[in-house]
């Protein structure tokens, strides 16, 4: 197993390795590596990583987090209106054609 404060940088083996990329595995030091979508790339890896349209599979991954998304909040929406229509529906049928309200309601048997 190799310990990165032993490894030297690829391009300039003078110079200590402070990451290593994720892409190609090679060890280097702070001026040869660029921030990428939260990792360290080499400038060879983020170039392919260009090339070849670069976020294929986080982008699809994504999308499809979103779609699940979506479809948990139209469920949730759709159950708390089935619920609200069998609340309503248990209310007593006097209550919806005002007789309720008349007379001595509180005591009916």
């Amino acid at each position: 197993m190799n310990i990165l404060r032993t490894q030297h940088c690829f391009n300039h083996y003078q110079r200590e390795a402070v990451v290593r990329c994720p892409g190609c595995g090679r060890y280097y030091c702070r001026e040869c590596v660029t921030e990428h979508d939260e990792r360290m790339l080499c400038s060879h890896c983020l170039e392919q990583k260009a090339a070849s349209g670069g976020h294929g599979r986080r982008r699809l991954f994504e999308s499809g987090l979103l779609l699940l998304q979506g479809l948990g909040g139209w469920l949730i929406l759709g159950y708390a209106f089935y619920l609200l229509g069998k609340t309503l529906l248990a209310i007593p049928h006097d209550f919806h054609e005002g007789t309720l309200w008349k007379g001595n309601w509180w005591s009916r048997p």
